[in-house]
């Protein structure tokens, strides 16, 4: 009976199994925040475009576009700041 209990105990321990779960957890979990920053990025690209519409044409990479509009603020306060 000890064999058996120390054999289960084993089986729970060391399951490949378990180890798979986690990897495809993970993997659903990255490809949840990629959409969410996907929302975020087309939020923030429709948002600041009613102040500086031209700045989505001509910034295409959605981390530049992000940094920029972080640097820039609102539009019109860059502008009077010239």
């Amino acid at each position: 009976m000890l064999f058996c209990c120390s054999l289960s105990r084993y089986k729970l321990k060391f399951s490949p199994d378990k180890v798979d779960t986690m990897i495809v957890q993970a993997i659903s979990l990255l490809d949840d925040v990629d959409k969410e920053l996907n929302n975020y990025v087309m939020r923030a690209r429709e948002w600041y475009g009613w102040h500086f519409p031209e700045l989505g044409k001509i910034i295409t990479d959605n981390l530049a576009f992000v940094k920029t509009v972080k640097l820039m603020g609102i539009y019109c306060l860059f502008i009077s700041h010239l």
